[in-house]
C-alpha cells in the first residue's frame, strides 16, 4: 500500500526512500525541522501498521562524504529502539557502514516477500518480483492562478515496479510531467509514458492516471 507520506507498507514492514538525512545542516536549518520530523513520521507509520521492519531504499545520506555524521547517528539510535532496519545502500552512502553499521543491515538489494526492494541507481532482476526503488524523486508540479507553482510528491506504478517519492520534503524532486532523462536503469527500460502516477497532499493519494494521458492533457490546458 502506498501512504500520502511517500513510504510503502507491506505486511509486517515499512518502506521508504531517499531520506537525505543531513540536508537541513546544508541548509542552515536545525534538525527539528527535517530529522526529527521524519523520525516522528516513521515511527507513526510504524506502530500505526504494527511494523517490526523498517527497509530504507538508499539515500539516507545527503552528503557523499561523513560531514553530517549528528543527524545520521541520531535518527537511527532512536528508530534502533522500535524496530529491526534493512538499508539498499544508495548513491549517496559512501561510507555509511562505518556511521551506522551497528544499527542497521547494509545490502545493495533486498528481497521481501514478493518483493525486492532497492535504491535504483544500478540495474536489478526482479527475478519475477515487483520492484521497489527510489532514487529519482519524481513530483508534479502545476503553476497557480497568481502565476506561483505548487509541488507534489508522486509515486510512479507499473505492473512490475513502484519508483517512490523521496521521503524527505526539503529535496528537490524531478518534475515527471516535464521530465524526459530518468537515471534509474530499470526505470529507463519502460515506456514512462504508461506509468501510472499517484499523486499526495500529504493527506491522500489520487490516482492521475497514466502519465502519456496527463501530458496530453496539460499540453491542450496549456495557453498557445
Amino acid at each position: 500500500m502506498m501512504h500520502p507520506w511517500g513510504a510503502i507498507i507491506l505486511d509486517g514492514a515499512v518502506v521508504a526512500s531517499d531520506l537525505h538525512l543531513g540536508l537541513e545542516l546544508s541548509l542552515g536549518l536545525p534538525m527539528e525541522l527535517h530529522t526529527k520530523r521524519i523520525l516522528q513520521r516513521l515511527q507513526t507509520l510504524l506502530k500505526k501498521y504494527d511494523a517490526n521492519l523498517l527497509i530504507l531504499a538508499g539515500d539516507v545520506k545527503d552528503d557523499f562524504g561523513m560531514s553530517h555524521i549528528q543527524p545520521l547517528r541520531y535518527f537511527f539510535r532512536e528508530i534502533f529502539k522500535d524496530v529491526d532496519i534493512v538499508v539498499t545502500k544508495g548513491n549517496h552512502d559512501n561510507y555509511i557502514e562505518a556511521i551506522i553499521g551497528d544499527w542497521a543491515d547494509i545490502v545493495e538489494s533486498y528481497r521481501y516477500k514478493e518483493y525486492i526492494i532497492s535504491h535504483g541507481h544500478k540495474e536489478i532482476d526482479p527475478e519475477g518480483k515487483t520492484l521497489i526503488i527510489g532514487n529519482d524523486h519524481p513530483i508534479i508540479s502545476f503553476r497557480t492562478k497568481t502565476g506561483g507553482k505548487r509541488r507534489y510528491r508522486a509515486f510512479l506504478k507499473f505492473e512490475d515496479l513502484i519508483v517512490m517519492p523521496s521521503f524527505n520534503w526539503l529535496s528537490p524532486g524531478n518534475d515527471v510531467l516535464r521530465t524526459f532523462k530518468y537515471s534509474s536503469p530499470n526505470l529507463k527500460k519502460k515506456d514512462i509514458n504508461e506509468a501510472e502516477v499517484w499523486v499526495s497532499d500529504e493527506e491522500e493519494l489520487y490516482n492521475f492516471g497514466k502519465l502519456g494521458q496527463l501530458r496530453l492533457k496539460l499540453d491542450e490546458l496549456s495557453p498557445k
